[in-house]
């Protein structure tokens, strides 16, 4: 019996060990990608027992009996199943796989390099090549800063510095080789009063002749003074695209058919005209500067004084650097649109007022740890900025705080209604009261019951973690799901439920007689409360059929059968305030005073000299 237990023990211990062992192994096997690459070798893979293809990876090295790619964002090891006779590095190649031995490996040495035109899902357009299909398995490297894959959402339209491999006609892989040095910009140009991308055609021409090029060596120059239509089939006989241009840096080549504030906008720089739905797509192609010349007008009157516009310069310029790189509009070949989806240009055309501004401020840049951030601006604070995190929810680097905007800069925590409306009330040399947006109002009455579960259901499909709607309630807590917006019935109650430090309502209840919502972030907020009734400005002036509310800076009060909103600012209300800027400016302050006041802990530095 003893003997039993005895034998019975050192299998229970072997079996203890042999489970440890295992455990070790496993807990080795599962590390973060981040303990992997502190490895003195790379990690060894498993696979599946049947081949395995893998295609368009990156190879390491090949050497002997050992294969070395970059996987799944990580370096993976494999034997060869055979020695291979000459070592191979640093190119793309198609694996086979079985058992963690590679069985398999082609070599893709077929590389291209031009400049990119267009990126879309399953297309690039390349300069010289035309629209190359993209494989079903393609592949971004960045070749900089060690290698990394990446995606094609990386692959920057308007610039050189990528390479593409290709195979059997389709780009199987692009390298990205170096950081893009910022110069240029393009710019998408949409039809009459901001309408769209799509031109049915187009008609041009510039006082003193432009020229009209395939971009392969046909070229026709044309007279000054003559307007010439463009048609999507004189795109088409010129092979898909065209570009315009002119033979001097002040020549302007303008657009009859495209209306502006202004009237009839011109452009600097090259117009390219591509084929797409059958319509025209417009790209003005430019040096980052000029942009601007045609940015601030659009953006800013040159009555708010030379130093606020020169501090609009620099936001202007922040804000174009990071939107380039976002690469948003790569599908269509720009950077940007023309509109307030990024930043407004040409609607006003230039000023001297304008070009002096972005002069006086060449190159420069705001900045944080020596990365240009986004430098958001807005038309007018009620009192107080944001803080950048209260409005968007991020914290990518860009962040920034909320200021007081008056001479009395004490307001302490103003997330409680009651701090708010004293705030609101509170009589101040404000730097913002020459707006008459600076004090509004507005009634929201029974009729916006539709509307608003027409914008419920449209907010709740573009975010729908921000339009949630209420399943339980124990006394005043309410619990809110996701959940389809499907009913609302009679708008009953609008609950402010949060508000940051700096005022800003954040989370808003609709309680409606079929169903509540809890709407959260500034921009949904606005967006479903936007009101059909006359809104009620400072000057006693007013306005009606806003697509917003004019800001997110707002109280709300209950009358028999309606809602009184009462609030101050025009804008999302983070980064500078416009009307703030003329205010400071005209009390002698400096553009970079400006800019520190709105922006602390950056730095103004050059983005290029």
């Amino acid at each position: 019996m003893q003997k039993n237990m005895k034998n019975g023990k050192i299998i229970s211990t072997m079996v203890l060990f042999l489970l440890l062992c295992v455990a070790l192994l496993w807990k080795d096997w599962k590390k973060p990608a981040d303990m992997v690459k502190q490895e003195a070798t790379p990690t060894l893979t498993p696979t599946p027992a049947g081949p395995v293809e893998l295609s368009n990876v990156w190879l390491v090295e090949a050497c002997g009996n050992e294969v070395r790619v970059l996987c799944g964002g990580q370096e993976v090891c494999y034997r060869s199943a055979s020695p291979l006779q000459n070592a191979i590095s640093s190119c793309i190649v198609d694996l086979t796989v079985e058992k963690n031995v590679v069985t398999g490996l082609v070599v893709q040495r077929d590389t291209i390099e031009a400049k990119v035109l267009r990126v879309g899902a399953d297309f690039v357009e390349l300069e010289g090549y035309g629209v190359l299909e993209l494989e079903e398995d393609s592949r971004v490297y960045r070749m900089y800063d060690g290698i990394s894959e990446v995606s094609w959402a990386d692959v920057l339209v308007g610039y050189t510095t990528s390479a593409f491999v290709l195979a059997e006609n389709k780009v199987s892989a692009a390298l990205i080789q170096e950081p893009v040095e910022v110069t240029a910009i393009r710019v998408l140009i949409q039809t009459s009063s901001y309408g769209g991308y799509y031109h049915d055609t187009l008609e041009c021409g510039s006082e003193n002749g432009f020229y009209v090029s395939d971009g392969q060596g046909k070229t026709e120059w044309l007279e000054g003074g003559k307007r010439v239509e463009i048609t999507p089939e004189l795109v088409r006989e010129y092979g898909g695209r065209m570009y315009l241009g002119t033979d001097s840096e002040e020549g302007r080549i303008a657009l009859y058919n495209v209306r502006r504030a202004a009237g009839i906008p011109s452009y600097r720089g090259t117009l390219e005209l591509a084929l797409s739905e059958g319509k025209l797509l417009i790209v003005n192609e430019l040096p980052l500067e000029e942009y601007l010349y045609g940015v601030l007008p659009s953006e800013m009157p040159e009555s708010f004084g030379a130093e606020a516009l020169k501090a609009q310069a620099v936001c202007a310029r922040s804000y174009a650097c990071n939107q380039l790189l976002a690469n948003r509009y790569s599908a269509y070949g720009a950077h940007v649109d023309d509109s307030m989806n990024c930043q407004v240009y040409q609607n006003y055309g230039e000023t001297e007022a304008s070009v002096e501004a972005v002069k006086a401020t060449f190159g420069r840049v705001l900045s944080r740890e020596g990365k240009c951030i986004t430098a958001y601006y807005f038309s007018c604070s009620y009192g107080h900025t944001s803080d950048s995190y209260a409005v968007w929810g991020d914290d990518t680097g860009t962040r920034f705080q909320g200021v007081v905007q008056a001479t009395e800069s004490s307001a302490g925590n103003l997330a409680k209604n009651s701090d708010f409306e004293q705030f609101l009330d509170s009589d101040r040399e404000w730097y913002d009261e020459e707006s008459v947006w600076f004090r509004w109002s507005t009634v929201l009455g029974t009729e916006l019951n539709e509307r608003i579960l027409l914008r419920l259901r449209e907010r709740q499909a573009a975010v729908p973690d921000m339009i949630l709607r209420k399943v339980s309630q124990n006394g005043d807590e309410m619990r809110f799901e996701q959940g389809e917006a499907d009913r609302f019935g009679t708008l009953q109650d609008i609950i402010i439920a949060e508000r940051s430090d700096s005022g800003l309502v954040t989370k808003l209840v609709l309680v409606g007689s079929e169903a509540t919502y809890l709407v959260q972030k500034e921009y949904n907020i606005r967006y479903v409360l936007a009101p059909m009734n006359v809104v009620y400005l400072k000057d006693g002036s007013t306005t009606s059929n806003m697509n917003l509310l004019p800001s997110g800076y707002f109280t709300v009060e209950k009358g028999p059968n309606f809602f009184s909103v009462r609030g101050g600012g025009h804008g999302h209300g983070a980064g500078m305030s416009q009307y703030g800027a003329k205010y400071l400016a005209a009390n002698g302050k400096s553009f970079e005073d400006i800019l520190r006041h709105y922006y602390r802990d950056t730095d103004i530095t050059y983005l290029y000299r």
